[in-house]
């Protein structure tokens, strides 16, 4: 390793000191790491070192809600040096009052220290939120981090537009992230931005993207026509996509501000083990329910003039379905289709929404539900259960604390409450995490093997991404959803520094149906971001 005049709290692996020695001078950077390798050691490590030689005087991390927390009640505590004074303080948006004081510390405490406040990403769509985090950046030379980037890979969105304007008045800026593209190379416009518009060149994201890619003008159906071929004004047409182009150049553009490892490069952790489906048959009412809600998919892409045929049967090309889905010009199709797309994956899910919203299971016994139980049974290991939709996660809960008790599963979605959340983790994980916020002390809790929870039962969407889940051997996939980055987050709970045990992966599938082709459409998703980042 090359030497370094700082001294760690606790000791890199050789691809952290790599990434901290060829970042720790930079105002912007990218630290692209898989997820699991450690991306925010490097980020600590980094604002102690400009801390320490005068550069800086606080740290704010920007992070998927829940995750911002155990910045503060774990990461901090573990890697930022002892000899760093600092004042610690996580962003809620209602307090309570040991929380409230906490925050207030973080503009009266002693000025030496270091300011190390986390702040969920949800709050950039907030006026309190930006009007804080203004606050914290007028305030304090900020190295400021966008931990899980992705979050604002959406040019037109409410909290991409707040970070890159916020951004402009950090000292320092980080993006962190394993998946920077998880649809296409138009994700990373948006997070460079973010880190300096000087890096790739584009003023807009339109003339990047038509840079980066080659477009064909479509038709809409019924659309009119002026002499001489010209379409008349109005969206009677869209852009598709052909094909990508130019990307060994944005390789090339993002590389000196770049730092990429896969964890098969630098980590000795155990295998990924994926396990054949588990296949399962839907009832003749779900099949029936099923086919129906495929056609109304199909009607609807026929209508956009992008499927061919008005009918859903046997013989009905479900993977080029989905990829013609993923090639609508515009967001507001896309959305149409995947709203009716959804509908069908309730289905299968053993689930049926109807007119009014309400929503019934199908069957008395489901199937889907059933194989799960029997892989628990033939298991007997922690388990992680990723589900897509809120009655999935309750349906599965109810089950598996019927066979094995109240006290063996838990919960982490969006809607339960945040302390909640926070006591899954730690009660699946078998330990808690306490740091006395005046001193910084931090203590760790073992809790007892009779207490932790067999199973976690989750919507990838919310815990996929920043959580600690290592003590998992098996992950089951209920369901899929159609993004590569929770399908890779979530993965990636359980394989990640501090895995001793192979990790087995089980994704449950219903035959004839969409579950058959999800994998191979992320799988090429998957693809191009690899042609991207690979290089770097």
């Amino acid at each position: 390793m090359e030497q370094s005049d700082y001294v760690y709290k606790t000791k890199p692996y050789e691809h952290q000191h790599e990434a901290f020695m060829l970042s720790r001078k930079k105002r912007n950077f990218a630290q692209l790491m898989e997820m699991g390798t450690g991306k925010s050691k490097v980020i600590i490590d980094t604002a102690a070192y400009a801390y320490n030689h005068g550069a800086l005087n606080a740290l704010l991390v920007i992070a998927p809600n829940g995750v911002h927390r155990n910045w503060i009640t774990k990461e901090i505590p573990i890697h930022l040096p002892d000899y760093v004074d600092r004042v610690t303080g996580y962003w809620v948006a209602s307090p309570r009052k040991a929380e409230r004081l906490a925050l207030e510390r973080l503009f009266t405490d002693d000025a030496h220290k270091l300011r190390v406040i986390a702040v969920n990403v949800d709050a950039l769509a907030t006026k309190r939120g930006k009007v804080f985090i203004r606050k914290l950046l007028n305030t304090f030379k900020t190295l400021m981090c966008i931990d899980e980037s992705d979050d604002i890979k959406s040019p037109g969105a409410a909290r991409t537009k707040s970070a890159i304007a916020l951004g402009k008045h950090a000292f320092m800026r980080r993006i962190c992230t394993g998946t920077a593209i998880t649809q296409g190379p138009f994700d990373l416009y948006s997070q460079y931005n973010f880190l300096s518009p000087r890096i790739l060149g584009f003023s807009t994201a339109v003339s990047f993207r038509s840079h980066f890619a080659e477009y064909e003008r479509v038709e809409l159906k019924g659309a009119k026509m002026n002499p001489g071929g010209k379409m008349k004004a109005g969206r009677d047409y869209y852009d598709e996509l052909v094909c990508y182009r130019n990307l060994d150049q944005l390789t090339e553009l993002i590389r000196p501000v770049s730092y990429r490892k896969l964890k098969k490069d630098c980590l000795d952790l155990p295998e990924k083990i994926y396990a054949d489906p588990y296949p399962v048959e839907l009832s003749k009412e779900q099949r029936r329910l099923y086919n129906d809600a495929m056609t109304k998919v199909v009607v609807y892409l026929q209508e956009q003039d992008a499927f061919d045929g008005t009918l859903f049967d046997a013989n009905t090309d479900e993977e080029e379905l989905l990829r013609r889905i993923t090639q609508l010009g515009t967001k507001t199709q896309v959305k149409n289709a995947l709203t009716r797309l959804l509908r069908a994956q309730q289905i299968i899910g053993g689930f049926f929404t109807d007119e009014d919203g309400d929503v019934h299971a199908i069957d008395k016994k489901n199937a889907r539900v059933e194989a799960l139980l029997k892989i628990a049974r033939e298991t007997q290991s922690p388990m992680i259960i990723w589900a897509r939709f809120v009655p999935e996660i309750d349906a599965i809960t109810t089950a598996l604390r019927e066979e094995y008790g109240d006290t063996s599963v838990v919960q982490y979605y969006g809607a339960i409450d945040k302390d909640v959340r926070a006591e899954a983790i730690d009660l699946f994980q078998g330990e808690r995490h306490h740091v006395n916020t005046k001193t910084g002390e931090h203590t760790v809790e073992v809790i007892p093997e009779h207490e932790r929870a067999r199973f976690f039962v989750g919507n990838a969407a919310a815990g996929g991404r920043g959580l600690t889940l290592t003590r998992a051997q098996y992950v089951t996939y209920y369901s899929n959803s159609f993004s590569l980055g929770h399908r890779l987050q979530s993965e990636d709970r359980a394989h990640r520094i501090g895995q001793v045990n192979n990790v087995t992966y089980i994704d449950i599938e219903a035959n004839d149906t969409i579950d058959n082709h999800i994998k191979q459409v992320l799988l090429d998703k998957e693809q191009i971001s690899d042609k991207v980042l690979g290089a770097l």
